[in-house]
């Protein structure tokens, strides 16, 4: 018999991630649960604890500043770390030089891409008519299936 895992009691480790994601999707892998409405669920509850973490994020902080900086509790290390840094690189005199090299080279670039995007999809080079010139050649693709889950408001 499969003995079923206490959210309560578990451990949050990595180990244990597995532990808990295959708990929770027997009944679908077994066929007594939909796999969409799974799916859907799942996105509702990712998405909710995704809001709630960021709306006690200051509470979270505050809580960590009487631990230092870091605080070690249920197996697991939380710490302060600084997200998003920016650097404004345009106020180096040498990186200004350069990038304004490289940014019509990008632009070509991106141009090609877009015209060899075209060959692929259409099968075929494509050739101004004017002066017979290759503009693009068809490349291999690849992609990923996978899916997409959108809530209802």
């Amino acid at each position: 018999m499969h003995e079923v895992i206490k959210i309560k009691e578990i451990v949050p480790t990595k180990a244990n991630i597995v532990l808990l994601a295959d708990e929770l999707a027997k009944g679908v892998k077994d066929g007594n649960i939909s796999a969409l409405e799974y799916a859907i669920k799942c996105k509702f509850i990712i998405e909710a604890l995704s809001y709630s973490l960021k709306s006690i994020n200051e509470n979270i902080l505050t809580e960590l500043g009487t631990h230092g900086k870091i605080a070690e509790l249920l197996g697991a290390k939380v710490e302060v770390k600084e997200l998003g840094v920016k650097y404004d690189y345009s106020q180096d005199a040498k990186w200004f030089e350069i990038n304004e090299q490289i940014q019509p080279l990008l632009t070509k670039l991106r141009e090609q891409e877009e015209r060899i995007k075209m060959a692929t999809k259409i099968d075929a080079s494509l050739i101004d008519e004017d002066t017979g010139e290759l503009l693009a050649t068809k490349v291999a693709k690849s992609s990923t299936s996978s899916y997409a889950v959108t809530l209802g408001k």
